[in-house]
């Protein structure tokens, strides 16, 4: 793993259960099915990429993670809500694998004229598949930097949270909190345009209100209670991997106005449990707009695929990428 600045090199090993619900999938760390994975907190490199669709102000103070000057995303806005959108992903780690590029190259060949960031704590080295994300047009990998994004408070606790899931979490919900738009994790497939996509989307299975794939406008009051509760977040739990998420659906579910929640199956089809239909059963594709994979479990699948896997094996996530793969290679991405 490469080196750190300012916090120094830290790493944990995380447990994970793997009868508890995964809320976000493929959140960014490495292997996520490898319950010995060790994780690095701070070590970001600057990618500087032409791309006009995002401007930079240089941040006011040193970066947490980096220690040196850290710019601020500041995202294009527009009048058209739906033509300025911002699209959010989170990475840390070194396993950045196709699935996860074809999580990039999706949301941004359905979602012309948006904004799509991947914000990168752990930038994945000599890395194909990252390396192509870095040359799709319309994106643009940025470092995190947590003093220009979130308080004190939330910069104290990011290196002390004990799960990727959980920095994830926390980077997401100040991503949206700030500026607005809509969070992908990196476990999913965009297939249909994402233009339709509401300025409000939020998705509840009866359980818990996801954060792997929602939308919010910039300001909204759910996201600054949840970040307010992740001030007071008791130690306790920094070691329950689940103590996020049902925060954050209670904080949702008891939110005034009564929030609508979106259509579950356009956004996520397949339940969490039944994760594994997505790679061996061909399933009906009408109304899907996003697929969720759920990476935490389905690395063993996707960790070794590659574009012939896909046109050799049928089954929902193939039907389902087989179209974009000829898009990409018409495309020249």
């Amino acid at each position: 793993m490469e080196g750190t600045h300012g916090l120094g090199r830290r790493e944990f090993r995380p447990s994970r259960s793997q009868d508890s619900a995964p809320h976000g999938g493929g959140l960014g760390g490495e292997a996520p099915s490898d319950p010995g994975v060790r994780v690095t907190v701070g070590s970001a490199r600057h990618v500087r990429r032409p791309f006009p669709r995002l401007r930079r102000a240089l941040a006011n103070r040193n970066d947490l993670a980096g220690g040196t000057a850290a710019y601020a995303l500041v995202p294009r806005r527009s009048g058209k809500r739906r033509q300025g959108v911002n699209i959010f992903f989170y990475w840390s780690g070194q396993e950045f694998d196709f699935s996860h590029f074809l999580a990039v190259a999706s949301a941004a060949r359905h979602a012309p004229g948006a904004d799509v960031v991947v914000v990168v704590d752990e930038r994945p080295v000599d890395n194909v598949h990252f390396e192509r994300v870095q040359r799709l047009p319309g994106v643009t990998v940025e470092p995190l930097s947590l003093g220009s994004l979130v308080s004190p408070e939330l910069r104290r606790l990011y290196p002390r949270l004990r799960f990727v899931a959980h920095r994830s979490d926390l980077v997401r919900l100040a991503l949206l909190e700030k500026y607005g738009g809509l969070y992908l994790d990196t476990d999913t497939l965009t297939v249909r345009d994402l233009s339709g996509t509401p300025e409000v989307l939020l998705l509840e299975d009866g359980k818990i209100v996801y954060l792997g794939c929602f939308a919010l406008p910039a300001g909204h009051p759910v996201l600054a209670t949840m970040l307010t509760a992740l001030e007071a977040m008791p130690e306790a739990d920094l070691d329950v991997h689940q103590s996020i998420i049902y925060t954050w659906t209670h904080i949702v579910r008891d939110h005034s106005p009564k929030v609508t929640f979106g259509d579950l199956g356009a956004y996520i089809p397949v339940h969490w449990k039944s994760w594994e239909r997505v790679f061996t059963e061909r399933l009906p594709v009408d109304g899907i707009r996003i697929l969720h994979h759920y990476g935490h479990f389905s690395h063993r699948y996707t960790r070794t695929m590659d574009e012939a896997w896909i046109h050799r094996n049928d089954c929902l996530f193939s039907d389902l990428a087989r179209p974009l793969l000829s898009d990409l290679h018409a495309l020249g991405w």
